[in-house]
């Protein structure tokens, strides 16, 4: 405030507005917020790509919550249980997968 001229503090001033970040360094959940409120990209939107990342980091959230019951698990999310099973088949999402794909085996 001591920086500034002027006798009323702006929120420019305050430089609370969000900075831009490069593609690669933002969370599904940042670009979706930004795909929702900000202008369009002139390429479209990877729809797919984002709902997928987005179901698999709930899928496995949820999954390490509940110890890896299925059951609970969607119970967690609201989804039914042959619902979920199908998206773990589909993103290849099982109990192991985090174990292999922290000790590099597969």
């Amino acid at each position: 405030m001591l920086l500034e001229a002027g006798e009323t503090l702006e929120p420019h001033h305050l430089k609370l507005h969000a900075r831009p970040r490069p593609a690669a360094e933002s969370t599904a959940g940042q670009r979706l917020d930004e795909y929702l409120s900000g202008a369009l990209p002139a390429d479209g939107i990877p729809f797919e790509a984002l709902v997928e990342e987005i179901e698999r980091a709930l899928i496995m959230r949820a999954s390490y919550a509940t110890k890896w019951n299925q059951s609970r698990t969607a119970e967690l999310l609201r989804l039914k249980r042959d619902k979920l099973r199908y998206r773990m088949k589909l993103y290849e999402i099982r109990p192991d997968a985090g174990a292999a794909l922290r000790t590099g085996t597969e």
